[in-house]
């Protein structure tokens, strides 16, 4: 398991939690992404916009790729045909690998947007933030469908307030993290899990005192011996 820091990442062992490794001197990291071909990407915001650094194993600077115009950033995903979806506030776009943004859409309610991914119908899902919602939409970044919201009819039970991390089930169920963020109540339901129409199905609320939770993965049929990506949306070993 990789986990970010703010000039690199550690990694450390699912089975009892020892640090087995990382790379730093990376300054200014803001997310942390293990690619399928081993690389591992390192995304930051310099005065010019986004920098994407493409780090070894080893801790050496494989490639770096610029978004000019960007003044933030959160969770980067590689997609199956080699470009890259990046979240950026209130904005998220599509950007390959020499720096060029292919298409963006501004995030409906979005601030601090989480996380974009390419989903397998082509389709475009991307947590809102602050706005508390997954959103999906089409290739050319129309709206389709809102999923969750502080307005949803079981907005009450569940208390939503900052939609993070979310994942794409085997069975098409979206796996979403609903972080309290740095409040200091805890009546948020921080782990859910929508319908592919958007129906809350399942939920799990973690102890008092958990408030900014933001990223989470059901580790339930997956082989922890292997490195996972998700190209569409859904964990899925990177070699078989």
């Amino acid at each position: 398991m990789a986990l970010g820091k703010s000039d690199g990442w550690d990694e450390y062992l699912l089975s009892d939690g020892t640090k087995a490794g990382g790379q730093h001197g990376f300054a200014g990291t803001q997310t942390v992404h293990r690619m399928a071909d081993g690389n591992t990407i390192l995304a930051s915001v310099s005065g010019s916009g986004i920098v994407l650094n493409l780090v070894s194993a080893t801790g050496q600077m494989t490639s770096q790729i610029t978004y000019a115009g960007f003044a933030y950033v959160r969770m980067v995903r590689p997609t199956s045909t080699g470009t890259f979806m990046v979240a950026a506030d209130t904005v998220a776009f599509e950007g390959d690998a020499q720096g060029n943004v292919l298409s963006q859409g501004t995030i409906a309610g979005g601030r601090h947007t989480w996380k974009a991914m390419r989903l397998a119908n082509g389709n475009i899902g991307v947590t809102s933030g602050y706005g508390a919602t997954l959103l999906i939409y089409d290739s050319t970044w129309k709206l389709l469908q809102t999923i969750g919201g502080k307005s949803a009819p079981n907005a009450a039970q569940i208390a939503p307030w900052f939609y993070a991390d979310y994942h794409v089930m085997p069975n098409g169920d979206f796996f979403v993290v609903n972080s309290q963020a740095d409040r200091t109540m805890d009546n948020s339901v921080q782990l859910l899990e929508y319908s592919p129409t958007g129906t809350l199905v399942w939920q799990q609320k973690q102890p008092a005192g958990v408030h900014s939770l933001e990223e989470a993965i059901i580790l339930d049929g997956l082989d922890t011996t292997k490195l996972y990506v998700e190209p569409a949306g859904q964990l899925i070993p990177a070699t078989p």
